[in-house]
């Protein structure tokens, strides 16, 4: 096929035929990617790629097809791997492939500068696409209207002229424009004309709106002028409205040019309406009819207004004149209205009538002025007029105040005292000085109508204050009597006392004295307040109780305890004893005053109650906590310690106290203790009786608190260890000695090492539960050498554990001391020192005591697991204080103890790495060889210290700093041993006993329990940290 290009030629071509026909593409406006420009788009342009490509496919699809047919049809996929190939080199096959690409892109090119040049259409479909209403021309200007109407004229005839189809100069593509321009030209069409519709409407209104509005004014003024007579008030009427007019005249005027305007965008669009030109006649017709109105308007004013004004003139000056001689009639020194002897009811009315003529006056000027304003926009100063009415209103004023005082004081001698409310005539007499001040700076500076009221109201304010001091409620029947006596009057106390009686020159007199009565009044009235608020809060003050349930004793159950009961228990008694404390202080302080009088009897009957009060309330809630106490320890069944005397006298103490508690609950009220009987024969036991019977109360239970405090003391002293339990757990513990969980509890807490114990249950009534074995920290468990039963006697159980503990951590002891020696951290001398007979064998087997650990053949992981964390690390110490020895007596020399430690840590270090983690006893022979690691570095640290010591011996400084273990082998053990064993261990048996030695100080190794203790990691500061509690425990001992 492809040396015949032929035949290639005859099927590109057969190809052509078939695909070649034109594609139509459909301009269309949308919105760029922003979403904010129109712009002009072709969406139909994918398909047209589409095209392009299926005629690239079909080319290459039509040459396989007819090469497969003539070469080998069966192996059609052999044959199209092998024609792509071929294709791909025909020159003939790639340039029609690029042909067909540059038919496509001129085509597109041509689209793309079509669309260039008609990018104006973007501006015109944005306008079209925003357009809403005419509303917002309306009112605008009419130069932009009509160029809002020529651009759309403009647009329209552009867009008519558009070529709205054209083929592509390949005739690939053919472009369709219609419907560009069916979204562009009808809507021009109708905003155009929408737009000549709104000036055409807004030209009518408005027109016909200034014809109105002219043709009123114009007919007013022209009716106001013909009907203007030779009157002021006619004449300022029609200049005042004329002005007005004048004023809205330019607004009127910009309308006319704003309808003008609308007339000649009208014209200019050639638009024939007969009611256009009918209303520009009528409207420039009754425009020039307003203006000559207002023409003549202005003539007639500049003509009348001099002579109007002159008589306006002539009018405001003889008010002004009359206005003169009203004051002057009313300021005249020897006139009636100065003179302070005239009568101020016969004044009073003639001062109303020249108040009012003043006023009627000053209205008239007013409306002269509002007239002269109307004519020459100017007012008249009217200041004289209003100084005139100020002068003669402020002698209105002074009448009429000394009137109200004259009067006022009248009504007050006639009044009653007790009736009489001095604030309030206080308040009044301060409002007649201000008037007083006021006045004094308008009238006259020796106005003699002013002096009278200054003076009389200077007169009746001297007895306002004693008046006050007289009204308090403070001013007893003895006190009045007291002050008529100063005076020198007799006092009838069911005579009513008028105030006539006391605005006398005899109250100014006696003015101290009676102030003397009054505080002295005043400070007894507090007094008695005091004592009267005292006495209303003890008589509602109520002791507060809250009932609250508790679990009731039951001497038959195991638990002791048998359902609950509801009990009262005191709340908030501490508020009462701080009010009691200061009441007494309140009382103490009104009994040393010396204005006690009658209180004197009240006050110390008070203070008695309320000390009696103190004294209970002091012993009261001391007595209620001890019976809480005693309660809770009898409902758990620690009351058992006792006697049953102590338990009889414990239930008569409960029941009197619960007695008193519940009838305190029915009568909560305070003063019930003193004055009232109750509901209860109990309720009798008042004041002291009551005292007496809480103090008997509280006697019994210090009784009971002090043989409970005695068993606890008695059993601490027995067993030192019990220190570290509370009261509450130890008298528990002592009442439930041989519960297996009060067991566990008590060991955990006086043994501080012991986290538990495994306690091998009872097997009958007579076999009692036994302490097997102890638990350390890090899941160490430790076997006792014999058991221990629990018994009822706390004291005794955990002494003999205290004990067992001790000899089974001493047997295993002397048992790692003797089977290290097996393994490969022996010394060689420790088997010697401990080599008599009675130690190769086990020591307790002939008394069945435990006997597990044993001398026995092993390596060092046997060791390591076999005993207890402390007795793997004491006795490697004892082993590294042998060969420590021997270094310093010359016995071996320092490679010798080099090798020994070497040895040691690897030995340790193969052990460690052979552990089996599914063991498990790995865990704790990993932490074991940890532990001993850690101590042989230290030891191998301590060995390079010493060998750098100058003639080290025994007595150097850095040998005696070194914790040396010691070991010595006797026979016997200690006293308090031996008397707490079980008799079957009370054998005397050989002893290993261990002394520790640093510096000065040697201490004895106590076997203490101290099971997985961490350890830390030795430097020299931890070593010197070491040195001090050393020598403390030394010389404590």
């Amino acid at each position: 096929v492809s040396t015949q290009s032929t035949g290639v030629d005859r099927i590109m071509m057969f190809i052509s035929e078939k695909s070649g026909s034109l594609v139509t593409v459909n301009l269309v406006y949308s919105l760029d990617p922003a979403g904010t420009d129109v712009i002009i788009s072709y969406p139909c342009l994918d398909s047209v790629r589409e095209t392009l490509c299926g005629l690239l496919v079909n080319l290459k699809m039509g040459i396989l097809n007819c090469a497969v047919e003539w070469l080998d049809p069966d192996n059609r996929l052999l044959q199209e791997e092998r024609i792509d190939g071929i294709l791909n080199l025909n020159p003939s096959y790639t340039e029609r492939v690029e042909h067909y690409s540059t038919v496509l892109k001129d085509a597109l090119a041509q689209v793309e500068e079509y669309c260039q040049e008609r990018e104006w259409l973007c501006e015109i479909r944005c306008f079209v696409r925003t357009w809403v209403s005419v509303e917002k021309y309306k009112g605008a200007k009419a130069a932009y209207i009509q160029e809002v109407l020529e651009k759309l004229q403009f647009w329209s005839g552009h867009v008519d002229a558009m070529v709205t189809e054209f083929d592509t100069s390949n005739n690939l593509l053919h472009i369709t424009c219609s419907a560009l321009y069916s979204a562009l030209q009808p809507a021009l069409g109708e905003i155009y004309q929408s737009l000549v519709d709104m000036v055409l409407s807004e030209f009518a209104t408005r027109g016909a709106y200034l014809i109105e509005e002219t043709k009123s004014k114009h007919q007013f003024l022209h009716q106001m002028l013909k009907s203007q007579k030779a009157e002021v008030s006619s004449f300022a009427e029609y200049a005042k409205t004329l002005s007005s007019v004048k004023l809205n005249t330019d607004e009127l005027l910009g309308e006319k040019d704003y309808i003008k305007s609308l007339y000649g965008i009208l014209q200019k669009l050639q638009i024939d309406n007969p009611l256009m030109a009918e209303i520009d006649k009528r409207l420039h017709l009754q425009w020039e009819l307003y203006l000559m109105v207002l023409h003549d308007g202005e003539t007639f004013i500049n003509k009348e207004a001099p002579a109007m004004l002159q008589g306006l003139d002539e009018q405001i000056k003889t008010l002004e004149i009359e206005a003169e001689l009203i004051l002057r009639k009313i300021s005249q020194p020897d006139s009636a209205f100065c003179n302070p002897e005239t009568n101020h009811n016969r004044i009073m009315p003639l001062v109303k009538e020249s108040t009012k003529k003043i006023a009627d006056l000053k209205d008239t000027m007013t409306k002269f002025s509002d007239w002269k304003f109307s004519i020459t926009n100017n007012y008249h100063n009217l200041q004289k007029i209003q100084l005139v009415q100020t002068k003669v209103t402020a002698r209105h004023d002074v009448w009429n105040t000394l009137k109200t005082v004259c009067d006022t004081v009248e009504a007050w001698q006639s009044a009653k005292f007790s009736e009489f409310d001095t604030g309030a005539a206080a308040d009044l007499i301060r409002e007649w000085l201000q008037i007083a001040d006021y006045l004094k700076s308008i009238l006259p500076e020796k106005d003699k109508i002013l002096a009278k009221l200054e003076k009389d109201i200077e007169d009746i304010s001297k007895f306002i204050p004693t008046l006050m001091q007289l009204s308090s409620e403070s001013v007893k029947p003895h006190h009045w009597q007291e002050i008529h006596i100063c005076m020198g009057e007799m006092y009838d106390a069911k005579q009513e006392l008028l105030l006539s009686h006391l605005i006398t020159n005899k109250l100014l007199q006696n003015k101290e004295v009676i102030s003397r009565i009054c505080g002295q009044a005043l400070t007894e009235f507090t007094l008695e307040q005091s004592m009267l608020e005292l006495e209303q809060y003890w008589e509602a003050r109520e002791f507060t109780l809250r009932k609250i349930s508790i679990p009731k004793a039951n001497p038959n159950s195991k638990t002791r305890k048998g359902g609950t009961e509801s009990v009262f228990i005191l709340d908030s008694e501490d508020n009462i004893v701080r009010q009691i404390d200061d009441h007494q202080v309140l009382l103490q302080s009104i009994l040393a005053s010396p204005y006690v009088v009658d209180l004197h009897p009240r006050a110390e009957t008070w203070l008695a109650l309320l000390q009696q009060l103190h004294v209970i309330m002091h012993v009261w809630p001391v007595c209620h906590t001890n019976w809480i106490y005693l309660t809770r320890v009898h409902v758990e069944g620690k009351m058992e310690v006792l006697g049953e005397d102590d338990m009889q006298m414990f239930l008569e103490m409960d029941r009197d106290y619960r007695q008193l508690l519940i009838v305190t609950w029915e009568d909560p009220l305070v003063m019930s203790l003193f004055g009232r009987k109750s509901l209860s024969n109990v309720r009798e036991l008042q004041g002291d009786k009551l005292i007496v019977r809480l103090e008997v109360l509280q006697r019994y239970q210090e009784t009971l608190m002090s043989k409970l405090e005695s068993s606890v003391q008695q059993s601490r002293e027995e067993l030192p260890r019990l220190h570290f339990l509370s009261d509450d757990e130890l008298l528990s513990a002592l009442t439930s000695a041989d519960s297996i969980a009060v067991a566990k509890h008590v060991t955990a807490a006086c043994f501080p090492n012991i986290l538990d114990i495994t306690v091998e249950p009872r097997m009958d009534d007579k076999d009692p539960p036994k302490i097997t074995h102890i638990h350390g920290k890090g899941g160490e468990v430790v076997p006792l050498i014999y058991p221990v039963p629990l018994s009822s006697s706390l004291v005794t159980w955990l002494a003999q554990l205290q004990a067992v503990v001790v000899e089974t951590l001493h047997n295993m002891m002397h048992y790692s001391l003797l089977n290290i020696e097996h393994t490969e951290l022996k010394c060689g001398t420790l088997k010697r020192l401990l080599g008599s007979s009675h130690l190769q064998n086990d020591p307790y087997s002939e008394c069945g005591a435990h006997t597990e650990y044993i001398e026995k053949e092993g390596n060092l992981s046997t060791w390591l697991s076999d005993y207890p964390y402390q007795c793997l690390l004491t006795t490697h110490s004892v082993v590294f204080t042998m060969k420590l020895n021997q270094w310093l007596e010359r016995k071996i020399s320092y490679a010798d103890m080099t090798a020994w430690l070497q040895n040691s840590h690897n030995a340790l270090v193969v052990t460690l790495r052979e552990l089996n983690p599914n063991n498990p006893l790995s865990g704790r022979k990993n932490a074991a060889i940890q532990a001993v690691l850690l101590q042989y570095l230290a030891q191998r640290d301590r060995i390079n210290v010493l060998r750098g010591v100058e003639e080290l011996s025994q007595s150097s400084f850095a040998v005696l700093a070194t914790p040396r273990f010691q070991v010595t082998c006797h026979h016997g053990r200690f006293d308090w041993l031996s008397a707490n064993l079980p008799a079957a261990l009370s054998k005397k048996r050989p002893r290993v006993d261990i002394t520790v030695s640093q510096l000065t100080a040697e201490m004895s190794y106590d076997y203490e329990y101290l099971g997985r203790y961490p350890r830390l990691v030795i430097s020299p500061v931890t070593e010197r940290v070491h040195y001090s509690p050393v020598l403390c425990v030394d010389t404590t001992a």
